[in-house]
């Protein structure tokens, strides 16, 4: 595989795993100042693991994007191999971090980022399968669902 192909596959995977920098850095509450009821306090409760969620996927995805930078500036051409690990990687640590998130739209999208790029990583060409509509459907669901939390993320 010669260099500039390889060179221009990882840049579009890891335009397809970078994240920008997450919006969580308030500190304000999304409860009231009056008693809360059990279904606002479920909703407070709700928000602020979605919150969590996003700032954790915004992690793994930063982590996975320096790799993949790292490989990029790496002498040697990347394997096949790499993109596939780097895919699983995405796929098992969103799972973890979503396996107990319940069910809300962050949640969600999580996972079906996270099935994404299983199947992806599964693919013969793991780069191509991270391009396809069904992966950036998938990080723009997850961006959208984080949004309405008030995380900014971009898949």
């Amino acid at each position: 595989m010669h260099r500039t192909r390889v060179l221009s596959l990882a840049l579009a995977v890891t335009s397809a795993l970078a994240l920008a920098a997450c919006g969580d850095k308030d500190s304000a509450s999304t409860a009231t100042a009056t008693p809360a009821t059990s279904a606002s306090t479920a909703a407070a409760s709700t928000v602020a693991s979605d919150k969590h969620l996003c700032a954790s996927v915004q992690k793994i995805g930063d982590d996975l994007k320096d790799d993949l930078v790292k490989m990029s500036n790496d002498s040697a051409d990347p394997k096949p191999g790499t993109f596939t690990t780097i895919l699983n990687g995405l796929s098992d640590k969103v799972t973890a971090e979503a396996f107990s998130a319940g069910d809300s739209a962050v949640a969600l999208a999580a996972r079906q980022l996270a099935a994404e790029a299983a199947t992806a990583a599964k693919a013969p060409d793991p780069v191509a399968a991270a391009g396809s509509a069904a992966f950036e459907k998938a990080g723009n669901d997850l961006t959208a669902a984080c949004k309405t939390v008030g995380v900014t993320v971009y898949f």
